[in-house]
């Protein structure tokens, strides 16, 4: 299957020196997978607390309607720092791992859907993109419109990624996102814009082509 160009963000390998280097790289790299194991444990662990609390906080503002004002927005509140916490959680891994991500762009033109499927044939998905540096990389690497994965599909004016967090700022052309004629929910970084604040929505049945990235674990 032609994966397009392929991009990898990886430190390169420098193992050169042995035998007795080597086994020190698989010593390395076993702790590391260790490491890592424990790591994926204790968030598994927190998100599960965490996931309950969220239901128990549900189940008492459903059960609470008919308490004051007040009550029901001091719940409220306490809910959202939950789901504060759980995606701060989220983007703490992925900073953690964030040396072994590939990137890889699509040779063909594909609606949104399309393109998204397009990357999970291929282990990965469309790009989430939540830092600055991220960003201006992104952006100097085509020249052309790009899918990534950030879409309001399921809730207008409510931009989420693919992994369901939800946005928190963003890289827009000024004047974006416009929702023009009311059906554009899905984003682009785009051509049209010289600096790297160049995201764009676009009507999702749109071709254009993706960037997907790829979580290596080494």
């Amino acid at each position: 299957m032609d994966l397009g160009i392929i991009y990898e963000n990886m430190q390169p390998n420098r193992n050169t020196a042995g035998p007795q280097s080597q086994n020190q790289d698989e010593v390395q790299n076993r702790k590391r997978n260790r490491r890592f194991v424990v790591v994926i444990v204790c968030l598994g662990i927190i998100c599960v607390f965490l996931v309950i609390a969220l239901i128990l906080l549900y189940v008492y503002l459903t059960a609470g309607r008919d308490q004051n004002s007040h009550n029901i927005t001091s719940l409220s509140q306490k809910k959202n720092e939950l789901e504060i916490r759980v995606n701060n959680l989220s983007d703490a891994l992925r900073k953690m791992f964030s040396g072994t991500f590939r990137y890889f762009i699509s040779r063909e033109e594909k609606n949104w859907t399309d393109s998204r499927q397009f990357c999970r044939d291929n282990g990965g998905d469309l790009i989430i993109i939540n830092t600055k540096e991220k960003q201006e990389y992104i952006s100097s690497i085509d020249n052309e419109n790009l899918w990534i994965g950030l879409t309001d599909l399921e809730k207008e004016g409510r931009m989420k990624w693919v992994d369901n967090t939800p946005l928190n700022g963003g890289f827009w052309i000024p004047g974006e996102p416009n929702d023009q004629a009311g059906n554009e929910d899905c984003v682009v970084i785009s051509v049209f814009s010289e600096t790297f604040m160049n995201w764009n929505d676009l009507k999702c049945s749109e071709e254009r082509r993706c960037i997907c990235e790829k979580w290596l674990i080494s």
